[in-house]
């Protein structure tokens, strides 16, 4: 029998730095740089883009960190020490205030503003490819006449509405339902695949599925006509982005004045009106947060290479930095080798870390502007 005891010791601290915002809905500019040393002749640019990350730790860092150590202890001798730092603050923005080289160290300047997790500036919008799939419409039968062609004229606003926001690169309508579940194998042998055409979501890409439906409902002794909208966006690893947005308007009942009454009466356009009231302007704003939030791919390992389903089409630029967002570890910075429209190979900035040590893990990219 092994006699030997392996005690795991953990302690959790909470370490906050004087430049913290006071609220968590504030933000704050801080100053500050950071360092990377250059190993070898053809790692200049490389050594840059590591002071650069170091950089944006260092001011992530200077708005609060959780700091979490875990000590391995054999036989009262501490075999390893691990110590994981996950800042609080987040840099919301940046700029680039210069870049020295000092022998073999570069030294670079920014300064960068640093809020809380909840990300309130966008800095560098993803771009967005969206295929609109067939919408989901349900019109009951007490509601009026006219609100039939009414949901066909909403759901060609909220077209116009992707096809004229700044971070759409692309846009495909089709009358299809959004595929489930269609393997590679079943679509080569798919009738509607092979004769219309395939419009499975790819790596990156997101599914616009808009639920709507327009009913009567009572509303005291008169009825309202009420209609529910769910602008639902769906990512091609299953993340769901949903908005509900419900509108009413009154619908004119009988008048004590007769033929008379009418003219004082809401009319149909008004009625209309009351109903797409802001429904352009929601999914306008869903669309900014969604091209705000950050970059997420999962990095898989082959051979000596780390690769990301993520590329320009994404938005990904050479200068990007991608780090590691899983939850229970520290935070760490991989630089982009190679870019292609849908792919990127990304290697570990700590030349000591082997890559299969990422395999699996979710990272995130911030673009630097170098």
């Amino acid at each position: 029998m092994d006699r030997r005891a392996l005690i795991v010791l953990t302690f959790v601290m909470s370490l906050l730095m004087s430049a913290m915002p006071a609220n968590a809905s504030e933000t704050v500019w801080i100053e500050t740089e950071g360092y990377g040393f250059v190993n070898a002749a053809n790692d200049t640019d490389s050594a840059r883009r590591r002071a650069l990350a170091d950089a944006l730790l260092n001011a992530a860092l200077a708005g609060g960190a959780h700091v979490t150590g875990h000590t391995v202890v054999n036989m009262t001798r501490v075999e390893r020490d691990l110590t994981i730092v996950r800042p609080i603050g987040r840099v919301l923005r940046h700029e680039f205030k210069g870049a020295t080289l000092e022998g073999n160290m570069w030294r670079v300047q920014i300064r960068a503003l640093v809020g809380a997790e909840a990300q309130t500036q966008c800095q560098s919008a993803s771009r967005l490819t969206v295929i609109a799939y067939a919408p989901q419409i349900h019109v009951s039968p007490n509601a009026p006449a006219w609100a039939n062609p009414l949901a066909q004229d909403i759901m060609q606003s909220l077209y116009g509405v992707l096809d004229r926001h700044p971070a759409t690169s692309s846009l495909t309508v089709t009358d299809r339902p959004m595929p489930r579940g269609l393997t590679d194998a079943q679509a080569a042998r798919d009738f509607v695949t092979l004769t219309r055409g395939d419009v499975r979501l790819t790596a990156g890409d997101w599914g616009f599925v808009p639920q709507l439906s327009i009913d009567s409902v009572p509303d005291g002794r008169n009825q309202t006509v009420e209609m529910r909208l769910q602008l639902v966006l769906i990512s091609s690893d299953g993340q769901v982005t949903r908005q509900e947005v419900v509108r009413r308007s009154r619908i004119p009942g009988p008048s004590i004045l007769g033929n008379a009454g009418a003219a004082f009466q809401r009319n149909r356009s008004q009625m209309m009106s009351d109903l797409l009231d802001g429904v352009s302007d929601s999914f306008d704003r869903l669309l900014d947060v969604q091209a705000c939030t950050p970059l997420m791919g999962t990095v898989m390992a082959s051979g000596g290479d780390l690769t990301v389903n993520l590329g320009r089409r994404q938005g990904i630029s050479r200068g990007a930095i991608a780090y590691t967002a899983d939850r229970d570890a520290s935070i760490e910075m991989l630089e982009i080798v190679s870019l292609s429209d849908r792919s990127v190979t990304l290697r570990p900035m700590d030349p000591t870390r082997r890559a299969s040590d990422f395999s699996g893990r979710a990272v995130r990219f911030i673009e630097t502007g170098l």
